[in-house]
Formats: structure tokens, sequence, C-alpha cells
């Protein structure tokens, strides 16, 4: 799980583009200077009267007080403001199917993975339910749908420097049909769909088909295991079940022409070839 981050400042570094101005008052006259300083590879800067001042990893009001400090003692009490012009230090990496792959900057505006994914733009096909983030030889998996939907914010991290933002490609999955829904697959992309969907893609071939037969089979974790799920839409409540139920990929999606009274032969008739072990779930049983 990727930690929330704390409080977001701004480090100065290397190529950055400092804009300072000097305020200071001769003879009763106030005078401004302004300067843009491009902070060197070894992370200074150099500036009047003050010399080489390094900058590298601070802020700017840290680089406003030692340049303060410095000045001081060739000028009274002098006024500095110090911002930075450009950003071009640190840098977050976007990959995958995004719009524009490469690096984008980060800036002392706090940035989160969706705004990157807005500064690049993501292609269709982007698989937005599992984009990687890797960090310090760290990597992460991201739901960035969950915080769209719902407002999670773990699901949605602040992207800091040297971050790598990989968004893949949704793969096809696929669920197989069997019995009076027909023999056959259907193909899907998105997020899981429901088994309420599912059947809505699917002519029924007859009347002989038992609408309280209806199964889903599914690979467990351990492999001598497959779960099964009956669905009776007899039951009413069993119409709401299936709308929340997610299809997975590879799931195998039956529906029997046999009695209900009779479900346990079937289930051994269409098993026993391939395996050994049954693990049977009732949804009504299973569902809270």
């Amino acid at each position: 799980i990727l930690p929330l981050d704390g409080k977001y400042i701004y480090k100065i570094g290397p190529g950055d583009v400092l804009h300072i101005n000097l305020w200071q008052s001769t003879l009763g006259t106030s005078n401004e200077t302004e300067a843009s300083i491009v902070v060197t590879d070894k992370g200074n800067i150099y500036y009047p009267f003050a010399g080489e001042v390094l900058v590298n990893g601070l802020t700017t009001n840290e680089v406003r007080k030692s340049l303060t400090k410095k000045l001081s003692a060739f000028i009274k009490t002098p006024q500095i403001d110090v911002s930075v012009e450009q950003f071009n230090s640190h840098r977050a990496t976007l990959v995958g199917s995004v719009g524009s792959p490469g690096q984008i900057s980060i800036t002392n505006v706090p940035m989160t993975l969706l705004d990157s994914l807005n500064i690049s733009g993501i292609k269709e096909q982007a698989d937005l339910s599992a984009v990687i983030l890797r960090r310090d030889k760290k990597e992460y998996k991201i739901n960035i749908n969950q915080f769209i939907a719902s407002g999670n914010k773990i699901e949605n991290p602040q992207i800091i420097p040297n971050d790598i933002i990989i968004v893949n490609q949704l793969k096809k999955k696929q669920i197989y049909t069997f019995g009076e829904i027909g023999v056959g697959e259907i193909i899907f992309t998105r997020d899981d769909p429901s088994l309420t969907a599912m059947l809505a893609q699917k002519i029924v071939k007859s009347e002989r088909a038992d609408i309280r037969g209806v199964f889903v089979f599914r690979e467990a974790y351990q492999d001598t295991f497959i779960d099964v799920y009956q669905f009776d839409f007899n039951q009413p409540a069993m119409l709401v079940m299936a709308q929340a139920f997610e299809m997975r990929d590879n799931d195998v999606l039956f529906v029997t022409t046999d009695p209900i009274t009779r479900w346990n032969d079937t289930l051994t008739k269409i098993l026993s070839p391939v395996i050994t072990t049954i693990k049977a779930q009732a949804v009504v049983e299973a569902v809270n």
C-alpha cells in the first residue's frame, strides 16, 4: 500500500531558473534589481556581492534568508524576494497507454496521479484500474477508477520527483458460455461486468432452460478446487444479487435444462471429466 504523502515542499535543483528581486535604499531613494539565474549542475548560483551560493535542496525561503545574510555585509537592510521562474530539475515519467509519453515537470504546486494523467492524456484503451507507480525501487498497483468513483485518496497519490507511471492497455477478458445459453464466449475489456449484463448479451435457446439452474464456475485460489455459484431466478432478490455479482476473466456461465432438484447430478456430469474435488457455494447462502 502506497503511504499517504505529507506536506509538499518544492526543493530547488540543477536546471531551475530563479527570479531574484532586490530592493535597496540609497540616499533616500529606492532601487530595484531583478535577475534570472540558472542553477548550475553543481546546485549553485552566482549573485553579485554574495558570490557563489549553494541552493540545491533548499526552498525559495531558505535561499532568500541565505542571500539576505550575505548581502547584509554590503547593503543596509536588503529586501529580497526569491521565486522559481522555470521548474526544470524535478520530473516524473509517464509511459504506456498515455497521450504524450515522456517526462512532466513537477512544480511547487502539488501534483497527484490523476493530475499527471490529465496533463499527459490517456488513450481509449488505457487500463485505469491497474496503473503501476514505481518509486524508490518499489512498485505499487493503483486503481484510479476507485478514486474517481468514491474519492478514495489512497488511489490518487501525490507524485514526487523520479516517479515512473506506467499505464497499461486493457487486457481482453473472456467468459465462456454453455448449456441453454449457447456455446460460445463473451469478450470484455472494461471493469468486470455483472452477471445480469452477461445474461443480457445472450439469448436462451429454448424454453427448456431452468431459471433456477444458472451456474457460474470459477477457478478457486487452490488448484484442486473450483467455486460454483448457483443462481435461482425464481427468487426476486436474486435479480439484485446478480446485478451485484461481478463476472471475472475465464469464468464459465452455464444454464441447465435439468430440474433444480437434480443440480448436484448436473455438476457431477459437467465437472467430473476435469476435476476431482468440487466446492459448491450457493449465492443465497454466500451473499449477506
